[in-house]
């Protein structure tokens, strides 16, 4: 009797202590997923009022912006869902005109997009929005991806 007590408890406890890493998980990736679009939404602005100063065309990179002043350069990085580093967040517009780009056109995505995560979105008129695991990188796959794309380890 007491052996059985004693292997539902070690039970409990196993499936207790694989509960909790899984909720980690997913606060993790919730913490990220609202991190990236937030910033998402300030690129968003940032684009519109860069548009707006310089005849309706959006800049080359994403760093115009941050050269221009509109915020610093950590809100063009991410932290990767798996915290083993920092990536930039991807822009598909370089260079065109803000009149051109389509309502529901990518503008520019968060950089942990795969086919088992979740990934944010900005896209033509303004919103961001979540996209399914797969969906992102499908849709992007449409997109060239910038030559400034790079992953910087933390320290």
């Amino acid at each position: 009797m007491e052996k059985r007590r004693a292997i539902k408890m070690a039970m409990g406890v196993a499936v207790s202590l694989a509960m909790a890493g899984i909720l980690h998980q997913y606060m993790l990736s919730l913490v990220h997923h609202e991190e990236c679009s937030h910033k998402l939404h300030r690129i968003g602005m940032a684009l519109h009022i860069y548009a707006t100063e310089h005849q309706g065309r959006f800049p080359k990179t994403l760093q115009s912006l941050v050269e221009d002043g509109a915020f610093s350069s950590d809100t063009l990085i991410c932290p990767e869902k798996d915290g083993a580093g920092h990536a930039q967040m991807q822009f598909f517009q370089s260079g065109k005109l803000e009149a051109d780009i389509g309502r529901e056109d990518f503008v520019a995505s968060d950089p942990a997009w795969g086919p088992q995560r979740y990934g944010s979105v900005l896209i033509g008129d303004g919103t961001v929005i979540g996209v399914a695991p797969g969906e992102l990188a499908q849709s992007i796959a449409n997109f060239p991806m910038p030559a400034t794309t790079q992953r910087r380890e933390d320290k």
